[in-house]
């Protein structure tokens, strides 16, 4: 005999074996679950008063009832077995009740995002604050003094700006102006490395220092980053940011360098005409290109720096003069150019990304150059006003402001390319 089938049947079965003894007359007692060896091994934990309880350790035990019909249909076979009233109450009570069914547990889903992961909103803006907000100011004043303390580099590079259009061009050479910078690094000369300041910000570097060179230029990988960068930000992936709107032009042309004249005075740098053939259409054009003050910007957390320049571009307008230039004299260099430029009117910037290859050694790889062109037109119309403010004795004035904004503006569009790199 075996316990399994005093449950199945509630009596003794035969073994094969002798049946057991009894004396006649006398039942054998009928085995219940609750008496059984079987209950103590089962599934079901039930309290001192029958009533079961859950044990989630057994939930997924092999003999457990999938179902509730499965669990139902046990214990009605379990009553018949009983065959009487009492063994029948007994039981009910070991019976699982409904409302005792073990449900899978989910995780709690919230109907609204909580506060504690919700995004910082600045008091009457709509939209996420950033780091970058300059105006996310919750406080009551600016600072102590009530204003915005002007920003040291920003003010540096207006200042710069400001005297070397007053005291270094003429007037009737200011539409030949052109401000921009260029992507490259600060080379000390002894190492051949990149300077290491002992600073961890951004500073201005004065060019006039004779153990430091500025190499223009970027690697390929950087180049193609940033050109994904900004087709990004023209076609956004996120629906949520706003597309920014560049005009885009593509060229093709062929640079040649032609020495023209003796070098200026206080600088190593003779006078160059570069004449440019558009490779499309074989038109060209000839610019004499005079460098007239340059500031560096190192960024020793990018890994690049920048070099302002303010130069004149006067173009060559006398086609016999251009003819026997090319006639007469070897160009110094040539620049195979493939050039993409993106115009930003909204910051007045021109963004151009060439990839050169040398023309007298076309087996050396190609090098890659990126640099900003600030227009000319936004520049003179606010140092314009700028001026006249400083004529009629207006100090801290809008003029002053819109100028400072605006240079702020140019040198911000050159933080945010450097500091894509490190994406």
């Amino acid at each position: 005999m075996n316990v399994s089938d005093l449950v199945s049947t509630g009596t003794p079965q035969s073994t094969g074996s002798s049946p057991p003894a009894s004396s006649p007359g006398v039942a054998v007692p009928k085995l219940t679950k609750r008496t059984s060896v079987a209950n103590l091994m089962n599934e079901k934990d039930v309290d001192i008063n029958g009533v079961e309880t859950l044990n989630r350790t057994r939930s997924t035990g092999e003999n457990r009832p999938s179902t509730t019909e499965e669990r139902e249909s046990e214990s009605e076979t379990d009553g018949q077995s009983d065959g009487d009233s009492d063994n029948g109450k007994a039981e009910d009570s070991v019976r699982e009740p409904s409302s005792l069914s073990v449900k899978p547990s989910k995780p709690r889903r919230y109907q609204n995002v909580p506060v504690w992961a919700q995004d910082w909103t600045a008091p009457g803006d709509t939209k996420p604050a950033t780091h970058t907000a300059r105006n996310a100011n919750t406080f009551y004043a600016p600072s102590i003094t009530g204003t915005v303390p002007y920003e040291d580099l920003t003010r540096r590079v207006s200042t710069w700006v400001y005297a070397v259009l007053l005291k270094s061009i003429q007037k009737s050479d200011y539409k030949y102006i052109e401000l921009e910078f260029k992507l490259g690094r600060i080379i000390h000369k002894e190492t051949d490395k990149r300077i290491s300041v002992p600073v961890t910000t951004e500073s201005a570097i004065n060019p006039d220092n004779k153990d430091f060179v500025f190499v223009p230029g970027v690697e390929q990988h950087m180049y193609q980053s940033l050109g994904k960068f900004i087709e990004d930000l023209m076609h956004p992936h996120d629906a949520q940011r706003k597309a920014q709107k560049f005009k885009t032009i593509a060229l093709r042309i062929v640079d040649y360098s032609y020495n023209v004249g003796a070098a200026r005075e206080n600088q190593g740098i003779p006078r160059r005409v570069r004449v440019s053939k558009d490779s499309k259409t074989g038109r060209e054009t000839a610019i004499e290109k005079l460098r007239i003050s340059d500031l560096w910007l190192s960024l020793p957390n990018e890994l690049v720096d920048l070099k302002i320049s303010l130069s004149l571009e006067k173009p060559v307008e006398n086609d016999d003069q251009l003819q026997k230039l090319q006639a007469t004299n070897r160009p110094v260099n040539i620049r195979i150019k493939a050039r993409d430029s993106y115009i930003h009117p909204a910051t007045c910037c021109q963004i151009d990304m060439t990839r050169i290859i040398d023309g007298k050694d076309k087996l050396k790889p190609p090098t890659f150059e990126v640099e900003c062109e600030l227009m000319t037109p936004e520049l003179l119309d606010r140092h314009r006003k700028l001026i006249h403010e400083a004529e009629n004795g207006v100090v801290n004035g809008d003029a002053g402001i819109a100028y400072e904004e605006l240079i702020r503006c140019f040198v911000d569009n050159g933080r945010a390319i450097a500091r894509q790199f490190l994406r």
